[in-house]
Protein backbone atom coordinates (compact mmCIF):
# COMPACT_ATOMS: atom_id res chain seq x y z
CA UNK A 1 0.00 0.00 0.00
CA UNK A 2 2.63 2.25 0.94
CA UNK A 3 4.88 1.81 -1.99
CA UNK A 4 1.90 3.18 -4.32
CA UNK A 5 1.48 6.36 -2.61
CA UNK A 6 2.29 9.09 -5.23
CA UNK A 7 5.23 11.08 -5.65
CA UNK A 8 5.29 14.35 -4.13
CA UNK A 9 7.58 17.56 -5.12
CA UNK A 10 8.52 20.49 -7.12
CA UNK A 11 7.80 19.56 -10.51
CA UNK A 12 6.01 16.99 -9.92
CA UNK A 13 2.88 15.86 -11.48
CA UNK A 14 0.18 15.45 -8.81
CA UNK A 15 -1.23 11.72 -8.88
CA UNK A 16 -4.50 11.21 -7.18
CA UNK A 17 -5.82 11.47 -4.86
CA UNK A 18 -3.62 14.52 -4.44
CA UNK A 19 -4.26 16.26 -7.63
CA UNK A 20 -7.94 15.96 -6.50
CA UNK A 21 -6.89 17.86 -3.26
CA UNK A 22 -4.68 20.58 -5.93
CA UNK A 23 -8.23 21.11 -8.01
CA UNK A 24 -10.40 21.59 -4.55
CA UNK A 25 -8.25 24.07 -3.76
CA UNK A 26 -8.19 25.71 -7.28
CA UNK A 27 -12.17 25.68 -7.04
CA UNK A 28 -12.37 27.47 -3.90
CA UNK A 29 -9.45 30.22 -4.68
CA UNK A 30 -11.91 32.62 -4.85
CA UNK A 31 -12.97 31.69 -0.78
CA UNK A 32 -10.89 33.15 1.97
CA UNK A 33 -7.60 32.01 3.53
CA UNK A 34 -8.79 30.51 6.76
CA UNK A 35 -11.71 28.54 4.99
CA UNK A 36 -9.02 27.22 2.32
CA UNK A 37 -6.69 25.96 5.55
CA UNK A 38 -9.79 24.70 7.14
CA UNK A 39 -10.57 22.91 3.65
CA UNK A 40 -7.14 21.59 3.57
CA UNK A 41 -7.33 20.45 7.23
CA UNK A 42 -10.38 18.10 6.11
CA UNK A 43 -9.18 16.72 3.47
CA UNK A 44 -5.53 15.91 5.00
CA UNK A 45 -6.90 14.44 8.01
CA UNK A 46 -9.93 11.90 5.82
CA UNK A 47 -6.19 11.62 3.70
CA UNK A 48 -3.69 10.65 6.51
CA UNK A 49 -6.60 8.02 7.76
CA UNK A 50 -6.51 6.31 4.42
CA UNK A 51 -2.97 6.02 4.33
CA UNK A 52 -2.54 4.48 7.50
CA UNK A 53 -5.79 2.24 7.66
CA UNK A 54 -4.08 -0.93 7.41
CA UNK A 55 -1.39 -0.30 9.55
CA UNK A 56 -3.55 -0.44 12.65
CA UNK A 57 -3.19 -4.44 12.89
CA UNK A 58 0.61 -4.54 12.65
CA UNK A 59 0.01 -2.48 15.95
CA UNK A 60 -3.01 -5.09 16.88
CA UNK A 61 -0.56 -8.11 15.54
CA UNK A 62 1.77 -6.38 17.78
CA UNK A 63 0.00 -6.00 20.65
CA UNK A 64 -1.59 -9.73 20.58
CA UNK A 65 1.50 -11.76 19.79
CA UNK A 66 3.22 -11.32 23.26
CA UNK A 67 -0.28 -12.26 24.91
CA UNK A 68 -0.44 -15.18 22.57
CA UNK A 69 3.08 -16.19 23.91
CA UNK A 70 2.27 -15.64 27.19
CA UNK A 71 -0.10 -17.95 26.89
CA UNK A 72 1.84 -20.63 25.74
CA UNK A 73 3.64 -20.43 28.43
CA UNK A 74 1.16 -20.60 31.13
CA UNK A 75 -0.39 -23.87 28.56
CA UNK A 76 3.14 -25.66 28.90
CA UNK A 77 3.53 -24.81 32.75
CA UNK A 78 0.36 -26.20 33.57
CA UNK A 79 1.45 -29.19 31.49
CA UNK A 80 4.57 -29.79 33.43
CA UNK A 81 2.55 -29.47 36.22
CA UNK A 82 -0.06 -32.11 35.12
CA UNK A 83 2.83 -34.65 34.65
CA UNK A 84 4.12 -33.89 38.32
CA UNK A 85 0.77 -34.64 39.44
CA UNK A 86 0.02 -37.68 37.55
CA UNK A 87 3.81 -38.99 38.22
CA UNK A 88 4.29 -41.10 41.57
CA UNK A 89 7.84 -41.61 43.01
CA UNK A 90 10.43 -39.01 42.78
CA UNK A 91 10.49 -36.37 39.86
CA UNK A 92 13.21 -35.96 37.06
CA UNK A 93 13.83 -33.63 34.94
CA UNK A 94 12.55 -35.28 31.72
CA UNK A 95 8.95 -35.64 32.93
CA UNK A 96 8.98 -31.08 33.46
CA UNK A 97 11.05 -30.85 30.22
CA UNK A 98 8.28 -31.51 27.88
CA UNK A 99 6.32 -28.61 29.08
CA UNK A 100 8.99 -26.34 30.24
CA UNK A 101 10.26 -26.72 26.44
CA UNK A 102 6.60 -25.52 25.10
CA UNK A 103 6.79 -22.75 27.71
CA UNK A 104 9.90 -21.03 26.93
CA UNK A 105 9.46 -21.93 23.04
CA UNK A 106 6.08 -20.13 22.56
CA UNK A 107 7.11 -17.40 25.15
CA UNK A 108 10.11 -16.88 22.00
CA UNK A 109 7.44 -17.19 19.12
CA UNK A 110 5.43 -14.25 20.62
CA UNK A 111 8.25 -11.58 21.65
CA UNK A 112 9.77 -12.59 17.99
CA UNK A 113 6.41 -11.78 16.55
CA UNK A 114 5.92 -8.47 18.42
CA UNK A 115 9.41 -7.21 18.26
CA UNK A 116 9.71 -7.62 14.12
CA UNK A 117 6.00 -6.35 13.70
CA UNK A 118 7.06 -3.26 15.54
CA UNK A 119 9.99 -2.49 14.25
CA UNK A 120 8.30 -2.82 10.77
CA UNK A 121 5.01 -1.19 11.97
CA UNK A 122 7.71 1.86 13.26
CA UNK A 123 8.94 2.24 9.32
CA UNK A 124 5.70 1.83 8.10
CA UNK A 125 4.21 4.59 9.87
CA UNK A 126 7.18 7.03 9.34
CA UNK A 127 6.77 6.55 5.41
CA UNK A 128 3.39 7.51 5.78
CA UNK A 129 3.73 10.17 7.80
CA UNK A 130 6.52 11.35 5.92
CA UNK A 131 4.39 11.22 2.62
CA UNK A 132 1.28 12.64 4.78
CA UNK A 133 3.85 15.55 5.60
CA UNK A 134 4.81 16.22 2.17
CA UNK A 135 1.28 16.37 0.60
CA UNK A 136 0.65 19.19 3.27
CA UNK A 137 3.63 21.03 2.22
CA UNK A 138 2.74 21.19 -1.22
CA UNK A 139 -0.75 21.59 -0.94
CA UNK A 140 0.31 25.02 1.95
CA UNK A 141 2.41 25.81 -1.27
CA UNK A 142 -0.31 25.86 -3.90
CA UNK A 143 -2.63 27.35 -1.38
CA UNK A 144 0.03 30.32 -0.34
CA UNK A 145 0.49 30.84 -4.22
CA UNK A 146 -3.74 31.26 -4.85
CA UNK A 147 -2.87 34.42 -2.47
CA UNK A 148 0.12 35.64 -4.22
CA UNK A 149 2.88 33.97 -1.56
CA UNK A 150 5.51 32.29 -3.16
CA UNK A 151 7.70 29.91 -0.46
CA UNK A 152 10.71 28.81 -1.57
CA UNK A 153 13.63 27.04 0.17
CA UNK A 154 16.44 26.89 -1.91
CA UNK A 155 20.05 25.17 -0.71
CA UNK A 156 20.59 28.13 2.40
CA UNK A 157 18.88 27.39 5.27
CA UNK A 158 16.78 30.36 5.39
CA UNK A 159 13.73 30.56 3.41
CA UNK A 160 12.39 33.52 0.97
CA UNK A 161 9.21 34.75 0.70
CA UNK A 162 7.79 36.47 -2.19
CA UNK A 163 4.51 38.10 -2.95
CA UNK A 164 3.08 37.86 -6.20
CA UNK A 165 0.58 39.92 -7.92
CA UNK A 166 -2.88 38.92 -7.26
CA UNK A 167 -3.42 35.70 -9.92
CA UNK A 168 -0.46 35.83 -10.96
CA UNK A 169 0.94 32.35 -12.00
CA UNK A 170 3.35 30.27 -9.84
Amino acid sequence: VLSRLPRIGRGTALAEPVAGAARLLDTNRDVDRVTRSELLSVWLDGYGKRVEARLKWLSLIAAIAPMLGLLGTVLGMTRSFQAIADHTGPVSPQILSGGLWEAMLTTLVGLTIAIVVLVFNHIFRSVAGAHIDAVAAELNRRSMAIDGVRFEVGGTPSASVHRLAPGAAE
